[in-house]
Order: structure tokens, then C-alpha cells, then sequence
């Protein structure tokens, strides 16, 4: 038994900021105004819409509905006698935020400040949220303020947050730059070309091998006096390409030690050496039962028709692909220690 209205026209009258339009006018967002129950007893809600351009030298104002009162209590067409204002603090955030996803500029830059709870207009109790700042210039609640009808303090509720990135100097993300090395293993890529730095020496990330061939043909016809001409010719064509890809290395966590593992192929068989902490590997460990965590392939075939006029060409391409990834890791029984899925056995 309870009737809503969003940003229409309920009993009370015409609501003039309960709506949010797009550069056209036409409303990309309604907000709720009134809630209505079967015995004419209604609750109604006041906004305002403010603008703000969201960076500094910026031209485009942004837009943004921010709730500026309920009023309860009311029945039939008299306003009820208890309010909630809410008040925005003077000068926004430094976080603001800004989306476009209803196809027009939303610029959200006000912080609540101030909570007023009003009987016949008089102020009863009202409530002062502080804000502090966090990480990367995050707006952080920090305390919420209660003060009585007279405007003394009547208690306060403060928060703490953990801050995991803060340090002495100012927030750093990381932690400081260490040299980092792994067994060698005389891993290669084999190529049959390597100039100095360019050269198939796996990276300490991981590593893959790719091979792959392409063969084509074109079957035309020509006119004029110079048949090996294209110059005036119409003719078909056809390609097809097929590579594969295969993991050399990885750093993967077998063990489920949490601690990236080194993960390699080589000669045919499939190996790991434990991370040991630190800077630290152990012994190369033979994987029984597999040879190989990843292998994908892809086929590519294109057709086509084209017809040469001088300098000019007209044609049509139609292509065809696809592509598999045969073998690859994943935790496929939620057990927290890394699965080979190949050939769609795990």
C-alpha cells in the first residue's frame, strides 16, 4: 500500500530539481520525491542540483543531484512537521569524481558536512561529519559529531582506518628496488637469428616459444597486349596462416606456499624449482605425468576476389579464424594449489 513518485508531479506539487538531463534536455535520471501509504500518510524528499566542472580548467560544467531534504510526517496536502537537512561542506572534496555513463558530464565534488533534524522548523539535534585525507588524496571519514537543540556537544563517534601503503616520506606503493635472480637453466627461444641483445634468452617473467607458416595462392585473368600485366586483370585469392604458441618459463606457485615457483620445459619434460623465500630457489624438481602448461594454436583463412583497373583496385576479403588454448594452469578445484588443464583433462 505505499505509491512512489520519481521526479513527477506528486500531490504536493511540481518538483523542480528532482531530475537529472542530458545536454538535450531530456531526463536521464528521475529521483524519488514522494512515498505515499494507504492511509495518505507521505514522506518527501527535496533536492538540489549543483554544477561544477570537475578539474581545474575545465569548460565543461558537470552536473550532480545531491538530496537536500526529507520532510516526514505529512498526510493528505500538509507538509509534515519533522525535517533532515542536509548541508554540504563549503569549498567540495579534492577526490572529485566524474563518469559520463548516462551520456552527459557527472561531477560529484560536494561533501556532506552537516545534518540538521528539525521539528516545526526548530532545530532539535544535528550532527557534523570531519573528513580527513588518506592515500592518494582519498576522502576518509573521520568523526561524526552530535550536538544537542542548543548546539552543545552531546557525544561523537571517530574512526580509524588501516593505511598499509602510508609511509614516513609520503605513500609508497612499493617497496624498494632489489636485484632479483633465478637459476639459469640454459633455457632458449631458438631463434635462428640473434644479434647482440636481441637474442632468445628467456625473460626471469616467463617465456613462450612461437612458431607458425602461411601459404597462399592468387589465380587471375588479364586483358591487353601484356598478359603478365595486372594492370587490366580479375582474379581470385586464398591464404592461410597457422601458428602455435607453447610456455617456455613461468613463475606460478605449485607448491601453494604462496611464493611464485619457477615453472619450465625442457628437453620434453616439465620441471619446477621451489621458491624458497628471498632471493632463494631450490633444486630443479621433474612435474611427473605432464610435459607442458601452456599450448594454444590459431588458424587463420582468408578468400578473396579482386580486379585490377590501371591504378585502381576493387576487392572483397572474407576472413575466417580461430583459435585454442589446449593447455593452460588454473585452480579448477578450488583447493588453492595450481591445475594443468590439456586436451580438456585436468
Amino acid at each position: 500500500g505505499v505509491k512512489s513518485f520519481y521526479g513527477g508531479t506528486p500531490s504536493t506539487g511540481v518538483i523542480e530539481n528532482a531530475a537529472l538531463k542530458n545536454v538535450d534536455g531530456n531526463i536521464a535520471h528521475w529521483a524519488l520525491v514522494e512515498m505515499r501509504d494507504a492511509n495518505d500518510n507521505f514522506v518527501h524528499y527535496d533536492y538540489e542540483i549543483r554544477r561544477h566542472a570537475g578539474v581545474t580548467g575545465s569548460t565543461v560544467q558537470g552536473s550532480q543531484l545531491y538530496i537536500k531534504q526529507i520532510t516526514y510526517t505529512g498526510h493528505g496536502q500538509t507538509a509534515g512537521v519533522y525535517n533532515v537537512r542536509f548541508i554540504p561542506k563549503t569549498g567540495g572534496r579534492t577526490d572529485v569524481q566524474i563518469i559520463g555513463n548516462l551520456g552527459f558530464k557527472q561531477v560529484t565534488a560536494e561533501l556532506l558536512e552537516t545534518v540538521e533534524i528539525r521539528y516545526q522548523n526548530e532545530l532539535i539535534r544535528s550532527y557534523k561529519l570531519e573528513y580527513g585525507q588518506g592515500a592518494f588524496f582519498k576522502t576518509l571519514l573521520k568523526s561524526v559529531v552530535e550536538y544537542d537543540s542548543g548546539g552543545e556537544l552531546f557525544y561523537q563517534n571517530r574512526f580509524d582506518y588501516f593505511d598499509d601503503v602510508k609511509a614516513a616520506e609520503g605513500y609508497v606503493p612499493y617497496s624498494e628496488l632489489k636485484s632479483y635472480s633465478l637459476p639459469d637453466d640454459n633455457l632458449k627461444g631458438g631463434l635462428a637469428v640473434k644479434v647482440g641483445a636481441f637474442n632468445d634468452d628467456m625473460s626471469l617473467l616467463g617465456g613462450t616459444k612461437s612458431t607458425g607458416f602461411g601459404a597462399g595462392a592468387y589465380v587471375g585473368v588479364g586483358a591487353g597486349s601484356n598478359v603478365a600485366s595486372k594492370g587490366l586483370s580479375a582474379g581470385v585469392n586464398y591464404n592461410y596462416s597457422r601458428n602455435e604458441s607453447k610456455g617456455i618459463l613461468a613463475l606460478v606457485d605449485i607448491n601453494g606456499d604462496g611464493l611464485p615457483d619457477k615453472v619450465f620445459v625442457k628437453e620434453g619434460k616439465m620441471y619446477f624449482r621451489p621458491n624458497l623465500g628471498g632471493e632463494n630457489f631450490g633444486n630443479a624438481v621433474q612435474i611427473q605425468g605432464i610435459n607442458e602448461f601452456a599450448f594454444s594454436t590459431g588458424n587463420s583463412h582468408n578468400i578473396g576476389a579482386s580486379a585490377y583497373f590501371g591504378p585502381f583496385e576493387i576487392g572483397y576479403m572474407h576472413s575466417i579464424g580461430d583459435g585454442k588454448t589446449k593447455t593452460y594452469f588454473s585452480d579448477f578445484n578450488g583447493d588453492g594449489l595450481i591445475d594443468i588443464a590439456k586436451n580438456g583433462t585436468v
